[in-house]
């Protein structure tokens, strides 16, 4: 049930010898837990003059007054006891943030002479725990966001009901102001529901409470993908008790024993959650498989979850090589529509995208192709994959049609499932996190998340610009701003079970990092872009002073990303890359480093530095990782001639330069991103024209 507080209003009257009244508020923005005050310059009537609180838009008549008090000429300040006495039967909430007025009426009427406008913001709880439902044998955590003594302050979990006694605490810890991990464990804590109580003083009197609850976990074990192609990396989610032990799990052809000899590839499982099973047997054919999980390294099922295995019918990849110079080839003539162009040396066909409008390809790091890749969106506009002509959804309709027809999105706030090619996620320019649904030719933008604005936020991005959904599709990851504070927070919402993850953003604590204005928008400093890695294990900032971070799911364990520079220095900086899988099923950040050509950073181990991938940058460029399938590549743009092409980068930890080339890029160019399965790659450019074009090359 929701707490209902009294808004206070304290009045301080000031008269003077003006004919004409004025009334201010001391202050354009209050919190609930303040008192407004309030200055009244003029000739009052003197008789039963009144100032009354009002949302803006409301009537002056008495029932919408939600606090108010007389003004008495001969008493210069109103203390909240005398307000007190006043307050009427419509009581202000404390979750009722927004736009408020004071006004002023002389004679006991209801005539306005003068008022006033303020914002009253939503204050957070002081207390809240940071997961609302924990397994058994999970720890817990809560935010403690209010003054403490500081004199022995602490909080402890007792079952619900409980009495404060010594006896019934079944962990606790001393209180400071932030996280408090509530680690010091006195005696397990089995199914049910629970109280996290802060006390002073070494006390226990309680000051604070909140609840939480324990439910009992039942293993199970998912796969990423329902199929897999041939010898393709299986990864699974597992969701359970674990032994601890010598956990692992193995892939097994269908109805085939346990057997070690039936094992085609497996991983030990260090904890609950994604495993690459990158230990490989044998060959993975075309057929029925499982996943199965076994505990203290024993052959004894625990779950298990089936897949296929689809036959390769063909190879649409380009032929694996070294990465050599070639000059641009100014004889492969530039596309039309209806007409491609072979590039005879690369062995692939590129294509003119039929568009209607002068949007160019999406930035790198943003997927254009929907997860069955019979879609591609440019701009506010959907696009047949495969005809490469406008798909009827969007078709024939204005710009400003087009863009409401995709919910709204703010400028690159647009991301696909990666799961079902039906549906997308935009943040829309009123700060609503959308889940849009394609049906028929129509959308669906009804399903809003989370509505960032009227949860005391003025400003979110995803990235800005350069965050992305894990590939398991669960997190997103967004920096944003409060309604009167400048710090960076990032906020981590779930999309799976449709909640925000921490019941509070957590503060990105980065020196200088802050919002800074400009016009009407305003933009994050220091924090170049936040993204979710496609494990959904960690959450990675690009700082444009430090360097590159890796947090864990909580945003903590921050791990500084490091390579050795040409001068020997183990330092760190950020610069134009993207999040994949490398070839051991390693999840890596790829990136371009500052005359140190293209890198990759481990971040299942951040203690392991940089690897070169590519020697030179050959004019820096950008990198794309979402291909989601083809793993173990990521897809690299470059622009200095002789490298002014688009290809796959091996992730193999060498500087071997192994590639797979798609097509040169010609002149100025734009974009570079991947399809889902790397079999297509999608760039804008002149090509030796007035116009810029959009082209998608794939193998021929």
């Amino acid at each position: 049930m929701k707490k209902i507080y009294k808004y206070l209003l304290s009045l301080i009257v000031l008269t003077s010898l003006a004919t004409a009244v004025t009334i201010t508020t001391t202050e354009s923005m209050y919190t609930q837990a303040k008192s407004v005050k309030v200055n009244i310059e003029g000739a009052l009537s003197g008789n039963q003059d009144w100032v009354g609180l009002y949302r803006v838009g409301t009537s002056s008549e008495w029932k919408n007054v939600l606090a108010w008090s007389w003004v008495n000429g001969n008493k210069s300040n109103l203390g909240m006891d005398s307000i007190l006495d006043n307050i009427i039967e419509n009581e202000l909430k404390l979750s009722d943030g927004g736009d408020y007025e004071v006004r002023l009426f002389f004679n006991n009427s209801y005539q306005v002479e003068a008022s006033a406008k303020f914002y009253a913001t939503q204050p957070y709880p002081t207390l809240f725990v940071t997961y609302p439902e924990i397994n058994i044998g999970d720890k817990q955590t809560v935010l403690v966001n209010t003054l403490l003594s500081g004199d022995k302050d602490w909080v402890g979990i007792y079952p619900k009901g409980s009495d404060n006694s010594w006896d019934n605490v079944i962990a606790w810890n001393w209180a400071t102001y932030g996280d408090v991990s509530l680690n010091k464990i006195k005696k397990e804590m089995p199914v049910g529901e629970y109280d996290i109580r802060l006390f002073f003083h070494n006390s226990f009197d309680e000051e604070k409470s909140t609840n939480f609850y324990v439910i009992a976990e039942t293993n199970t074990l998912g796969t990423t993908k329902a199929t897999y192609s041939e010898n393709e990396t299986v990864s699974v989610n597992v969701n359970a008790v674990l032994s601890g032990n010598k956990d692992w799990v193995g892939v097994y052809p269908k109805n085939s024993d346990n057997s070690w000899d039936n094992v085609i590839a497996w991983n030990w499982v260090a904890d609950k959650d994604m495993v690459t099973l990158n230990k490989v047997k044998k060959n993975m054919p075309a057929g029925n498989y499982e996943a199965r999980l076994f505990y203290n390294n024993s052959y004894t099922l625990e779950a298990k979850s089936g897949f296929s295995v689809s036959e390769i019918v063909n190879n649409k990849y380009p032929k694996t090589t070294t990465l050599t110079k070639r000059p641009t080839d100014n004889s492969i003539h530039k596309p039309t529509v209806g007409n491609s162009t072979v590039d005879p040396v690369f062995g692939t066909r590129i294509s003119m995208v039929n568009k209607s409008d002068t949007y160019k390809s999406p930035y790198p790091k943003i997927q254009a192709w929907n997860s069955d890749m019979s879609l591609i969106r440019i701009g506010y506009r959907l696009y047949n994959a495969i005809t490469l002509e406008e798909s009827p959804i969007t078709k024939g309709l204005s710009g400003g049609k087009t863009y409401n027809k995709l919910c709204a999105p703010l400028s690159s706030d647009f991301r696909w499932s990666t799961k079902d090619p039906n549906k997308f996620y935009v943040l829309n320019s009123s700060l609503q996190l959308i889940e849009g649904h394609i049906i028929g030719n129509s959308t669906n933008c009804n399903t809003i998340l989370f509505d960032f604005e009227n949860n005391g936020f003025e400003q979110a991005n995803i990235g800005p610009g350069e965050g992305n959904i894990d590939f398991n599709e669960q997190y997103i990851v967004f920096p944003v701003k409060k309604i009167g504070d400048s710090k960076i927070y990032i906020f981590l919402y779930d999309l799976k079970n449709k909640r925000k993850v921490w019941n509070s953003p957590k503060l990105y604590n980065a020196v200088d990092a802050h919002w800074e204005a400009n016009g009407n928008y305003w933009t994050p400093t220091i924090l170049d872009w936040v993204s979710m890695s496609p494990s959904g294990k960690y959450i990675v900032i690009n700082d444009s002073t430090t360097g590159m971070y890796r947090y864990n799911i909580n945003f903590q364990d921050k791990r500084r990303l490091e390579y050795r520079n040409s001068n020997g220095e183990i330092t760190s900086q950020g610069g134009h890359g993207d999040i994949g899988f490398d070839i051991n099923g390693n999840e890596v950040f790829v990136q371009f480093m500052s005359g140190k050509g293209v890198h990759s950073f481990n971040l299942d181990n951040p203690d392991e530095l940089g690897k070169t991938l590519l020697i030179r940058a050959n004019g820096g460029g950008f990198v794309s990782c979402r291909n989601t399938i083809h793993r173990g590549w990521c897809y690299v743009t470059t622009r200095t001639e002789g490298f002014r092409e688009i290809y796959a980068l091996k992730l193999d930890g060498t500087s071997n330069q192994t590639v797979q080339r798609f097509t040169q890029t010609h002149e100025n160019w734009f974009g570079g991103t991947v399809s889902p399965d790397g079999t297509k790659v999608m760039f804008s450019n002149h090509w030796g024209t007035n116009n810029i074009d959009t082209f998608i090359a794939e193998v021929e």
